[in-house]
């Protein structure tokens, strides 16, 4: 998945004037309703920050043990998560599991998926069974008029079963303030990392991360290393 995503950063950039220039470390942080699993290499373990990748605490989280995760933040488009208080952890040696809690979630085909809030700085796809916002209106809201883009991994993570959605299948979302809504798929295409349809040739990508289409959801995942499914429902 990281092709396709590699990809669309540029095409971003282009559109912003920024092609070449690394991201901006990201500030802001979202809330996450998950248990992290520390997915290193067994008998080892990943370092615990007191800040995302700064200020290292002098303990290990050894591989497998679970940590419930209270929020997450960017920094130049990798994704750190927060344990409570000053404790970070590194995103890319874990996978995450769904837990209750309050945060936003994406359901289909009888699976729930948590999401947190990105956007186009982030390289890639959380790691585990996770989505995040990336394109259109980050801040997931079910009644702001808006487009949202929602990117997850394929393969064992429920985002695979995105390919298997069809015109008509319903998506319930549940956004940050508690608020949820059914949308129905009305538009499938495969795209190549370029964002062009694999069909018609057309170029996509606004389709794909323009906010102003009106209120509706745009899902992505990988098909292979270098063509991608598109699914947009309202």
């Amino acid at each position: 998945m990281k092709r396709v995503f590699y990809s669309l950063i540029a095409a971003a950039a282009l559109l912003l004037g920024f092609l070449g220039g690394k991201p901006a470390a990201a500030a802001s942080t979202s809330p996450v309703a998950s248990v992290a699993v520390v997915n290193y290499v067994p008998g080892y373990g990943i370092a615990l920050w007191t800040k995302p990748g700064q200020q290292f605490t002098g303990r290990y989280l050894a591989h497998g043990s679970q940590w419930r995760v209270f929020k997450s933040t960017r920094v130049n488009g990798k994704i750190w998560y927060n344990l409570g208080g000053n404790q970070w952890i590194d995103g890319g040696f874990t996978r995450l599991t769904t837990s209750q809690g309050s945060g936003p979630t994406i359901s289909f085909l009888n699976l729930t998926t948590p999401i947190i809030e990105g956007d186009r700085t982030l390289l890639d796809a959380p790691n585990g069974n996770i989505a995040a916002t990336w394109g259109g209106a980050t801040q997931l809201s079910v009644n702001d008029g808006l487009s949202t883009h929602i990117i997850g991994h394929d393969g064992y993570y429920n985002f695979n079963a995105v390919k298997q959605l069809k015109i008509g299948d319903p998506i319930t979302i549940v956004d940050s303030n508690q608020k949820t809504k059914v949308y129905y798929v009305y538009r499938v295409a495969s795209v190549n990392d370029q964002a062009h349809d694999l069909t018609t040739g057309q170029n996509l990508f606004s389709n794909i991360v323009n906010p102003n289409q009106g209120e509706q959801i745009v899902l992505q995942t990988c098909i292979t290393d270098t063509t991608n499914r598109i699914v947009w429902a309202r």
